[in-house]
């Protein structure tokens, strides 16, 4: 779903391809982090 809106050349709105990179590290980072977060929750 992500990655659709960020190829489609209208949903650009002319935002840097290198910040779009970093944007999705970021969402990869946080995503990670809340992975792990739900894991050591569910051991609880």
């Amino acid at each position: 779903m992500l990655s659709s809106q960020i190829e489609s050349p209208s949903l650009g709105r002319g935002v840097p391809p290198s910040q779009i990179f970093r944007d999705r590290e970021e969402v990869k980072r946080l995503a990670s982090r809340l992975r792990k977060f739900m894991a050591l929750r569910a051991n609880h």
